[in-house]
């Protein structure tokens, strides 16, 4: 009985440890330049695509990209 517990104690502590990397390992999206690109670059891109009607966007979805 003594041998089980300290293998369920062993087992606890492995999964808190993998549990606390992955939770690191997702929160590096939330730091900034995580994706290193310009978000302001890629909506002017965006916006200039648009305008040479390329892409399927609907009047309401470009109009809420405007400053």
């Amino acid at each position: 009985m003594h041998i089980i517990r300290l293998l369920n104690v062993k087992v606890r502590r492995v999964c808190m440890q993998n549990n606390k990397k992955a939770i690191e390992k997702s929160s590096s999206i939330m730091k900034p330049n995580f994706a290193e690109t310009d978000a302001q670059k890629v909506k002017q891109e965006i916006q200039n695509d648009v305008r040479e009607g390329q892409g399927a966007m609907t009047s309401r979805e470009a109009g809420a990209m405007r400053d």
